[in-house]
C-alpha cells in the first residue's frame, strides 16, 4: 500500500475526467450523432435499426448509475470489467424500455456505435474482449481522424513499411483512439506506455503494429530520434522522468508514487522496474485519472 503523510485532496481541477466528444449529450442528441456518422448510409438497415435501438437501451441503463456524462456513468456502471465482455452491457441494455431481450451482435453494434459518436471511451482490456471486427476499425479510422490517418498512410509508404505492417500500426492507433479520444497527431509516449502496460496486464507482449505505430509518429507526438526499442531499453532513465512520461495531472500522487518507486527500484533488475512502473503508473493511476 502506498501512503502519504497528508496528500492533496483530489478534485475535478487536479483529476480532470478524460471525455468523448458526445459525453454531455442527452439520449436523442446522442443518437443523432450516430445517425449523422458519415458511414451510416453505407450500414444495411438492420444494423441502423439495431445500432439505434440497443444504444439506446444502453444509455438508459447507465443513466440510472451517477456521473456527470457518459463516460463517468459507464465507468461507474463497471460494464467494462463484466466477464464475458457483453455481461454488463447485455444488464445496461435489458435495462431500457420493455422488448425482446437484443443479441449479442446488436449489443456488440450498439456499444460500437457509442463509441463511434465518442459517447464512451474504453478500456484496452474491453476493446480486446469486444473484438471489433476489422472492417468497423477502419470506420473508426474513417470517422475521427480521417485527415491524420491519411497522412499516416502515405508516412508509411515513405518509411517503405509493408501493407501488412501498415495496417497493423493502423490497428494499433485505431485503439488508442477509440480509448483515449485524441487524434493520432496527439498520441505521445504515455500512451504508447499505457498501451503497453494493458497488455503486459492481459499477460501478452508488444502488441503487433506498435513498433510501426511508434514509427508513423515519429517527429509528431513522439520525439523524432527517439526509436520504440530504444525507449524501451533507455535503463539511465531516472525514476521521476519514467513517472513523468505517463503525463500524471496531479502532483502530489506522482510525488508519492516517485518515492515508493525509488524505494523498490535498488532490488529489481531495469526490465522488472519498468514493468511496475507500467503497472502502477500506467495502467493503475494514469487510467484513474483518465476515467475519474
Amino acid at each position: 500500500m502506498i501512503t502519504t503523510a497528508s496528500p492533496a485532496p483530489l478534485t475535478a481541477a487536479t483529476v480532470p475526467l478524460r471525455r468523448g466528444a458526445a459525453d454531455e449529450l442527452g439520449v436523442e442528441e446522442v443518437l443523432a450523432a450516430i445517425a449523422a456518422l458519415p458511414v451510416w448510409t453505407d450500414w444495411p438497415p438492420t444494423r441502423q435499426r439495431a445500432t439505434t435501438q440497443t444504444a439506446r437501451r444502453i444509455l438508459v441503463g447507465l443513466a440510472a448509475y451517477p456521473g456527470t456524462g457518459w463516460q463517468q456513468r459507464w465507468t461507474s456502471a463497471g460494464a467494462e470489467h463484466s466477464t464475458p465482455w457483453d455481461a454488463g452491457v447485455h444488464q445496461l441494455a435489458i435495462a431500457g424500455p420493455p422488448a425482446r431481450p437484443p443479441s449479442r451482435l446488436a449489443v456488440k453494434q450498439g456499444v460500437m456505435g457509442l463509441m463511434l459518436a465518442q459517447a464512451i471511451l474504453p478500456g484496452y482490456g474491453f476493446l480486446a474482449e469486444l473484438r471489433p471486427a476489422s472492417h468497423w476499425y477502419r470506420e473508426a479510422r474513417t470517422i475521427l481522424a480521417p485527415a491524420t490517418f491519411a497522412r499516416l498512410v502515405d508516412r508509411a509508404a515513405e518509411l517503405g513499411i509493408s501493407e501488412h505492417v501498415r495496417d497493423r500500426a493502423l490497428l494499433v492507433l485505431g485503439k488508442m483512439v477509440l480509448h483515449t479520444g485524441l487524434d493520432p497527431a496527439r498520441l505521445g509516449v504515455a500512451e504508447f506506455d499505457e498501451f503497453q502496460a494493458a497488455a503486459r496486464l492481459r499477460g501478452h507482449s508488444t502488441p503487433g503494429g506498435t513498433v510501426a505505430a511508434w514509427d508513423l509518429l515519429r517527429g509528431r507526438g513522439i520525439p523524432a530520434e527517439l526509436s520504440y526499442g530504444e525507449h524501451q531499453r533507455a535503463g539511465q532513465q531516472g525514476t521521476a522522468e519514467l513517472v513523468d512520461s505517463y503525463g500524471l495531472r496531479c502532483r502530489a500522487v506522482r510525488d508519492v508514487l516517485v518515492r515508493y518507486l525509488d524505494e523498490r527500484r535498488p532490488g529489481l533488475d531495469f526490465k522488472s522496474f519498468r514493468n511496475m512502473v507500467g503497472h502502477l503508473v500506467g495502467a493503475f493511476w494514469a487510467d484513474i485519472e483518465a476515467h475519474h
